[in-house]
C-alpha cells in the first residue's frame, strides 16, 4: 500500500482527534458515563427491551405483560427525550458527524470531480450555504 496515502491518513485521524467537535463529543460522551440516573435509565431500558423480546419469542406470548412493558419502554424513552445530559451528547455527536461528512464529501468530490457540481454546487447563496464540497470559489 502506498506509504504516503496511509501517512495522510493517520495525520488525518489525528486532526480529527484533536478537533473542537471531537472533543466536545469525548467530554459529552464522560459525562454521559458519569451520570449515574441516565446509566440507570438505560440499564431499565435495556432490562425491558430483552423481557419484551423473550416474551415475543414465547410460544404463547402474554400480551398483557407485552403491554406493560411496551408501556414501561415508551415512559424510560420520554424520560431519556427529556434528559439535558442526553440532549448535549447526541448535539456534540451530530457536531462530530458533520465534520465527518464534511470531510467525506471533500474526499469524494476530490475522487470524483465533476465540472456541474463545482459549477453550481454551493447554489444561490455561494460557498456561505455550503456543507464543503471541498471547491473554493
Amino acid at each position: 500500500m502506498n506509504e504516503s496515502i496511509l501517512k495522510a491518513t493517520q495525520d488525518l485521524g489525528s486532526l480529527l482527534r484533536e478537533s473542537t467537535e471531537f472533543a466536545a463529543m469525548q467530554k459529552q460522551e464522560e459525562a454521559a458515563l458519569a451520570d449515574t440516573q441516565l446509566q440507570s435509565l438505560y440499564r431499565e431500558y435495556s432490562l425491558l427491551r430483552q423481557n419484551m423480546q423473550q416474551e415475543e419469542l414465547e410460544s404463547e406470548p402474554d400480551h398483557g405483560a407485552m403491554d406493560a412493558l411496551r408501556l414501561e419502554i415508551s415512559r424510560i424513552e420520554e424520560t431519556l427525550s427529556q434528559s439535558d445530559s442526553l440532549a448535549t451528547l447526541n448535539k456534540s455527536r451530530e457536531g462530530f458527524s458533520h465534520l465527518m461528512q464534511e470531510v467525506n464529501n471533500i474526499l469524494e468530490n476530490t475522487l470524483n470531480p465533476k465540472e456541474e457540481h463545482e459549477e453550481s454546487a454551493c447554489g444561490s447563496g455561494g460557498c456561505a450555504g455550503c456543507s464543503g464540497c471541498g471547491t473554493t470559489r
